[in-house]
């Protein structure tokens, strides 16, 4: 089983005052809330720290760079020699854990806050160290929590460089979190508009904007992580995505994640329908039980752990949906005349295709039956021609021709039903 775990260059336990980032002043140590932590011990050196307070303008530098998140402190990970020392510990540790553990990637945490050149060498010195023990495709991807497709691109692509003095710095990683798809860029993000709260546009512009990014990153849709929900509370006040949501809604929220383009990234306990709402302990909800240690409280009976599970299946074993070009479609009520939908109430639906196969799915966004029909490519399928269902349904369904020529199949629809059909 695959297994990717986080990193960060922030440690927590210090004991002493909160204070705030203030013309770059260091502050006292304190001292750790344990004699025997943080391991390794190395870490417990205060110089291996900026002591420079907390961050108040995270868009701010230096301060984004020398201040704390919050209460996780921040490692002196300078390019001196202090923080060659520093990366060379935090490189040995995660080593040291990918041996362990048999681990397959790294999430690296609030990468927008490390130094160019500590990025630099930890993701380059981990893929290597991943290399020696046969891990070629050991998955390294930033948090860089902002919708921003400008930022994104000086981590991911052609230009993901930075100079430094006179030196070229690459940072190495192999992805980042697309926070533009989850938190929308002005209007509303994925959630909001699978919860109905927002129209499907910020969907259409994300994939556009994707499309104008391709050259510059790549192969379209292959260096974003795509994601839900998470952790944090200051992008989704109305906490996790399951808070208020029926099951059928959290089903088919992951499995447009796992069907559309980018790699799924689903928070745990979400394929459980945890519903943490309020600050970041609250969506920190756990999955084992402090009354019986080591009991492990995934219930894989529960319906959207199944029935992702099933999805999951579906994209590993049709590549169209984990290779194919993303392609929303057209719905119409008629069968006659077509239009992309807006709004509230509607068919959401897309096609990925991999020549010469196309994959059809959609969501049934509102709180009642739909009955519309949704274009297919008209050169892969013939009229009279028909469509299975892959998920969500049963039998098949017959592509029609329009009189202008449009293939289209119809889609009866229950609330909140996401089907797959190829």
């Amino acid at each position: 089983m695959s297994r990717v775990a986080e990193n960060g260059y922030f440690i927590h336990g210090l004991l002493g005052g909160p204070k705030a980032y203030s013309n770059a002043q260091q502050f006292t140590f304190g001292s750790f809330r344990r004699a025997d932590r943080p391991i390794p011990t190395e870490l417990q050196n205060q110089d291996w720290y900026h002591r420079r307070g907390q961050i108040n303008n995270y868009d701010n530098s230096p301060e984004n760079q020398l201040g704390d998140i919050v209460t996780l402190k921040d490692y002196a990970n300078d390019d001196d020699e202090i923080g060659s020392l520093v990366v060379n510990t935090l490189i040995k540790a995660h080593a040291y854990w990918i041996r362990q553990a048999d681990i397959d990637g790294f999430r690296v945490d609030a990468v927008k806050h490390m130094g160019p050149v500590a990025c630099s060498r930890f993701c380059s010195n981990i893929r290597e160290y991943a290399y020696t023990l046969g891990k070629r495709g050991f998955f390294l991807y930033g948090e860089v929590a902002q919708a921003d497709d400008d930022l994104y691109n000086r981590y991911l692509g052609q230009n993901t460089s930075q100079q430094d003095g006179s030196n070229t710095v690459f940072f190495g990683l192999d992805s980042v979190l697309d926070f533009r798809l989850a938190e929308g860029n002005g209007g509303g993000g994925l959630r909001d508009v699978l919860k109905g709260f927002q129209g499907p546009q910020t969907l259409f512009d994300r994939l556009e904007a994707q499309r104008l990014q391709a050259l510059n990153r790549g192969e379209i849709g292959r260096y974003l992580v795509t994601f839900l929900d998470n952790h944090d509370s200051f992008w989704q006040p109305g906490g996790r995505f399951s808070n208020g949501a029926p099951d059928d809604q959290v089903i088919a929220a992951i499995g447009y994640l796992l069907c559309s383009l980018g790699t799924a990234c689903i928070y745990y306990g979400t394929e459980q329908g945890f519903s943490g709402y309020g600050g970041d302990n609250q969506m920190r909800e756990a999955m084992f039980d402090k009354a019986t240690p080591g009991r492990n409280l995934l219930n894989t009976d529960c319906t959207i752990y199944q029935e992702i599970a099933k999805i999951g299946e579906v994209m590993r074993t049709n590549e169209p949906l984990r290779f194919g070009r993303q392609y929303f479609r057209q719905i119409s009520g008629n069968g006659q005349h077509f239009g992309f939908p807006f709004g509230f109430t509607y068919t959401l639906a897309f096609s990925r295709i991999l020549y010469p196969d196309e994959i059809l799915v959609a969501y049934n966004v509102e709180n009642n039956d739909r009955h519309d029909s949704v274009i297919v490519d008209a050169t892969l399928h013939a009229d009279g021609s028909s469509m299975r269902f892959l998920y969500g349904g049963s039998g098949t369904v017959r592509v029609q021709t329009a009189t202008d020529g449009s293939r289209f199949v119809k889609l009866d629809l229950k609330p909140h039903q996401f089907v797959i059909l190829g």
